[in-house]
């Protein structure tokens, strides 16, 4: 049986699975939800916080169409599925430096940018996600107006972050290490030329060849 036939309208189903979000999120802050329904799926009004209680399967219980932020803390999240599409206030014009995706746990299950919100305005900081791999990011992510933050520990391909719209910039965890380096190197291509050769040779170069792929 499906999970829909338990329902007799995908109201009711939204109205259920917000109650368990509501019953089993450890709200921490005491936020005020602040959600409606949008074509079967969620969007938020309020920011999203992901525990393990919320994820089943490795997967956030409550389909979503948008939110303004979200924050993780769950180990267990293995993918983006039922992540929202656009993450963010998207009546900010231009670059923001509020931080809408926040990885506050270190967590090792999530590998891959499939399903992870494709239009972001705001700060996208990835740095407790210890084996995310930005092979082809912009596959998945549209555009980014704001900075992407990476683990230090990070290498492989982070070329193809030269084709993210807006991204302001790319920021390793910690300095004085091979992702710090190559991430200064492409921050510097994405404000000035956006040359995708240009910034592979110069990686190259350097001896940072782990990255300079895409």
């Amino acid at each position: 049986m499906k999970l829909y036939d338990l329902f007799e309208t995908e109201d009711s189903l939204i109205n259920s699975l917000m109650q368990e979000y509501e019953t089993k999120s450890d709200l921490s802050t005491q936020q005020e939800l602040t959600w409606s329904e949008d074509n079967g799926k969620v969007d938020w009004g309020s920011k999203i916080v992901i525990s393990n209680n919320v994820v089943t399967n490795g997967v956030f219980i409550v389909p979503s169409s948008t939110a303004p932020r979200i924050d993780l803390y769950s180990a267990d999240l293995s993918s983006f599925k039922n992540f929202p599409k656009t993450l963010g206030n998207f009546t900010t014009h231009g670059w923001s430096s509020d931080v809408v995706f926040f990885s506050g746990i270190i967590n090792k299950k999530l590998t891959s940018l499939e399903y992870f919100p494709e239009e972001i305005v705001g700060i996208v900081n990835m740095i407790g996600l210890h084996n995310m791999n930005y092979t082809k990011a912009n596959k998945y992510i549209k555009s980014i107006k704001g900075n992407l933050h990476i683990n230090a520990v990070y290498e492989g391909p982070l070329l193809s972050l030269l084709l993210i719209d807006n991204l302001n910039r790319v920021v390793s965890s910690a300095g004085d290490c091979d992702c710090d380096e190559a991430a200064k190197i492409i921050s510097a291509h994405i404000n000035s030329d956006k040359d995708i050769l240009d910034c592979q040779e110069e990686l190259i170069t350097n001896g940072y060849k782990e990255y300079a792929k895409l």
